[in-house]
């Protein structure tokens, strides 16, 4: 970038650059030597980065004014020559003011750990446009998800299940475990259902419904005999609340979410007979019964 030029020369473009403004004109609407002006482009480029579509090829490949539209926002890389694009220093400058950059650099770029990394301080979506290698790499999708949340609806399966990964993502927002694109057993996980009941209070209900989606379904005789009471009885007892559902659990060691699943496994697993179904669901109702006379 040239600018160079002495104080009668700036005072002339000073002027040329307040009729463009009085005129609302674009920079597409110029002459190509105003489109080559180095101070000209340099000034409607601080006001809109994407002016840097209508400049000159030559003002296109001027690192200085390509990180000036960049300043204004990063897609603006789109427009720049295919060298800057590639030219891995300019764009690690360039991912670091705006990671939206990183969509539009070259494709043997988008392998870098290093400017991937950097981009996605400030723009984790920059995961997406990343290599299917980098985005299948857990430490770099967690630096993206603390920044992006439902970048989760991006990643793979394997690290959708994978327990850290959706931990950090409820950390910011506990209603993402709504999402169909959240694995079930994730949703049951004790841990993500606490931290994310911290920034979505109601999510707890919603995961005890998938808690016995998860143990119910696909039962072959669900609904009929002892299964069906059983899961009926489930139901009343949630209720009530976590207090009366730590009273029903089998032990103070295990969970309400074991509970469940043990009486299920005794029938489904272990072929008990349904009459030992029926004295567990028994129990289970008295221990009910013993819960609402103590609250």
């Amino acid at each position: 970038m040239n600018l160079d030029i002495s104080e009668k020369e700036i005072k002339r473009k000073k002027q040329i650059l307040k009729k463009i403004k009085e005129k609302r004109l674009s920079l597409k609407e110029l002459s190509k030597e105003l489109q080559d002006d180095d101070y000209i482009v340099l000034n409607l480029i601080k006001n809109n980065g994407y002016e840097l579509q209508f400049a000159s090829d030559r003002l296109k490949n001027d690192p200085d004014i390509v990180l000036e539209a960049i300043n204004d926002s990063g897609f603006t890389l789109r427009f720049a020559s295919y060298k800057l694009r590639n030219d891995r220093d300019f764009v690690l400058n360039a991912v670091k003011i705006d990671g939206g950059a990183f969509k539009y650099i070259n494709s043997s770029l988008k392998s870098d750990k290093e400017i991937l990394t950097e981009a996605i301080k400030n723009w984790g979506y920059a995961l997406t446009s990343a290599s299917p290698e980098l985005r299948n790499n857990k430490e770099i999708v967690l630096k993206a998800i603390k920044q992006e949340p439902y970048l989760i609806e991006e990643i793979s399966e394997e690290l959708k299940n994978d327990k850290e990964i959706i931990l950090e993502a409820v950390k910011r927002n506990g209603n993402i475990l709504k999402f169909d694109y959240i694995p079930n057993l994730m949703k049951i996980e004790p841990e993500i259902v606490e931290v994310a009941s911290k920034t979505a209070p109601d999510i707890k209900e919603y995961c005890k419904r998938v808690e016995n989606k998860v143990l119910f379904d696909g039962l072959e005789d669900r609904g009929l005999g002892y299964l069906g009471i059983l899961e009926g009885l489930v139901k009343e007892i949630e209720t009530y609340g976590e207090e009366v559902e730590k009273k029903c659990c089998l032990n103070d060691k295990t969970s309400w979410y074991n509970t469940k699943k043990s009486y299920i496994e005794y029938y489904t697993k272990n072929n008990m007979e349904s009459t030992y179904l029926w004295d567990c669901i028994s129990q289970l109702a008295n221990s009910l019964s013993e819960a609402l006379r103590e609250i």
